[in-house]
């Protein structure tokens, strides 16, 4: 799948595994849908969310992406990205969050 299509999802360019056995879409901005493919097992062994949900019994039709079930979220796609990433990458939390170097550098008071 690609974006050929306006109505497509548009496959996230590191978090598309080829042996992911789950595929997730999350808003962009624009209203069009990013799309991951991911293992459920990982997912929900780290998110008791996605544990919950995908421990449900599947319905009898269900929809499919590229050959797998797919699971719709409502959130929004740098969140889920940021999520996914964090969970199979975790040196990604290191690499993109800043660290003041005075303490409360960057609290203020209400003085």
């Amino acid at each position: 799948m690609n974006a050929a299509h306006s109505n497509e999802p548009t496959r996230h360019p590191t978090l598309y595994f080829q042996d992911g056995d789950i595929a997730v879409t999350a808003m962009l901005p624009n209203g069009s849908q990013q799309l991951y493919r991911v293992d459920r097992t990982f997912l929900s062994r780290y998110s008791s969310v996605f544990e919950d949900m995908l421990s449900m019994p599947a319905p009898q039709s269900i929809e499919t992406v590229d050959d797998v079930p797919v699971v719709h979220l409502l959130d929004d796609a740098q969140d889920v990205s940021t999520l996914l990433e964090t969970l199979y990458n975790p040196s990604y939390v290191a690499q993109s969050c800043t660290i003041p170097t005075e303490p409360n550098s960057t609290l203020t008071t209400g003085d």
